[in-house]
């Protein structure tokens, strides 16, 4: 299956797995035992291949599998040596720009603290998985008419760049972009300076796409 059709069954895995190329998903089930006021908690894992499909599933406890139902194959897992080039499909997130700097007039020059660790966390998931060769786009968007201030645009590209090459990403290797595209949501009319600027914000996103292989 693929991983759409998992987190149907599932929903979405329960630790915090990362961003990209995740080929392990872990879950907790509490099943009830015969005393009712104990509950019996099971982790089980399923894992993907390199086309991000299922290659089986597991119970981290033989108790679990014996309360579930269902049996698994014993297994031994070995970590897999990595080929030096193994290329991967390009991979993107979205952020919305108010989830980056804030209220409308906010200095666009500093991402949010939190925007900051969001980053942290994307450029090692990066490193991990795609290694230094990886080509990253950082790509503002804009829909229909509710475009914003396209030097304001600039000024959070340049930011958000500057922070991932501190990161550790290749200068060289990250492309900055805007793109305007669709249409607009809805019609800021507004007179009042702030109050359009509020309008046009949740309709501005930044996405990042990153290509590349894992090679060092």
């Amino acid at each position: 299956m693929t991983k759409d059709q998992v987190r149907s069954l599932l929903g979405s895995p329960h630790f915090d797995e990362g961003f990209f190329g995740v080929r392990e998903w872990n879950y907790i089930f509490h099943f009830r035992t015969q005393d009712a006021s104990n509950l019996l908690t099971c982790q089980y894992m399923v894992r993907f291949d390199e086309q991000m499909r299922t290659i089986g599933s597991y119970w981290k406890a033989s108790a679990c599998e014996d309360k579930s139902g269902v049996s698994t194959p014993k297994i031994v897992v070995r970590p897999l040596t990595p080929p030096i080039v193994a290329l991967l499909k390009p991979q993107s997130i979205r952020f919305d720009t108010d989830q980056l700097f804030g209220e409308p007039g906010a200095r666009h020059t500093e991402l949010l603290p939190r925007a900051v660790r969001q980053f942290e966390l994307l450029a090692s998931e990066i490193l991990r998985n795609f290694g230094k060769t990886a080509e990253v786009s950082v790509v503002a968007r804009a829909h229909g008419a509710n475009r914003g201030d396209e030097q304001q645009t600039q000024t959070e590209l340049r930011t958000i760049r500057d922070l991932l090459i501190r990161l550790g990403i290749d200068e060289s290797r990250i492309r900055v972009a805007v793109a305007k595209s669709g249409t607009s949501a809805r019609a800021c009319a507004a007179q009042d300076a702030r109050a359009n600027a509020e309008c046009n914000l949740p309709e501005r996103s930044v996405e990042i796409v990153v290509a590349g292989g894992r090679g060092s």
